[in-house]
């Protein structure tokens, strides 16, 4: 297996599990974040088995799912706790990888 080149610019790992306002007000302030013109990638990894995460437009996560332009939800019914987001590094497209948990 080959690892793919990185470019320049910010993936970002969100860990979530059944805080759906927490995931909520962390998505609002990445919004807002400029990152000196840098692209953003989001990877959000759900784990919880009670709650979906989705783009769906027509929910308030969705909604603001739908205004980052590079977004994948991954949605597990096992809880992998922290031990995921290393694993979600490797699918990282940018350089620089910052993990965030929703309850920040």
């Amino acid at each position: 297996m080959t690892v793919p080149e990185k470019t320049a610019g910010v993936t970002i790992i969100v860990l979530t599990h059944d805080r759906p306002g927490a995931l909520r007000a962390l998505l609002a302030g990445l919004l807002q974040q400029q990152l000196e013109g840098r692209e953003m990638e989001l990877l959000v990894c759900n784990n919880s088995s009670r709650n979906r995460v989705s783009d769906f437009p027509l929910t308030r996560t969705g909604r603001l799912l739908g205004r980052f332009k590079d977004v994948k939800v991954f949605n597990s019914s096992y809880n992998w706790l922290c031990r995921v987001r290393y694993s979600l590094a490797m699918l990282a497209r940018h350089d620089v990888v910052m993990f965030l948990d929703d309850d920040l």
